[in-house]
């Protein structure tokens, strides 16, 4: 991937799958995921999820635009 120009993050455990987050060489965020294992039941169900607030969101998106922020 480093050869072709793509810029490749770490590999996420998702529990139900593995994932390489990257950049191709125009920038465009990428995912390249494999299942490591089958769906079963509890997969289906609303799971709780964590909520973060828009200043948390936001930071990050102005640190990009103003690197001397951070």
């Amino acid at each position: 991937m480093h050869d072709a120009g793509c810029v490749k993050g770490d590999i996420v455990d998702h529990n139900w799958a593995k994932s390489i987050y990257f950049k191709d060489p125009n920038g465009m965020q990428l995912e390249y995921c494999c299942l490591t294992r089958e769906f079963n039941a509890n997969d289906a169900r609303m799971q709780d999820r964590f909520e973060i607030s828009m200043k948390a969101l936001q930071d990050p998106i102005d640190r990009l635009s103003s690197p001397s922020k951070g």
